[in-house]
């Protein structure tokens, strides 16, 4: 489930890093994308780890942490971008 969430719902965000970087900037998108694709990649390998050596308690993983990035920095932007358009209505009005 969190892959599908990390490709799906990390694409906006992975789209807009690779353009940033390819010009070479960084932006708020190479930060999300970064810490998602490392908290996600890191969970994986621990997992991994643990299964192939067959231990008996489960691993310390972060699978919740890249959905929750995703979620709070879209709905973040969604917010602003209502703001803004709810902002330049009234301005509108007011001219």
């Amino acid at each position: 489930m969190c892959a599908g969430l990390q490709i799906l719902g990390g694409r906006y965000f992975y789209i807009h890093a690779a353009k940033a970087l390819r010009h070479h900037q960084t932006n708020m998108d190479v930060l999300i994308a970064l810490a998602t694709t490392i908290a996600y990649s890191y969970s994986v390998l621990v997992v991994v780890i643990a299964m192939a050596l067959q231990e008996k308690e489960s691993p310390k993983t972060f699978f919740d942490t890249p959905p929750m990035l995703l979620v709070f920095i879209s709905l973040g932007r969604w917010l602003e971008h209502v703001a803004k358009v709810s902002a330049c209505i009234l301005l509108v009005e007011i001219l």
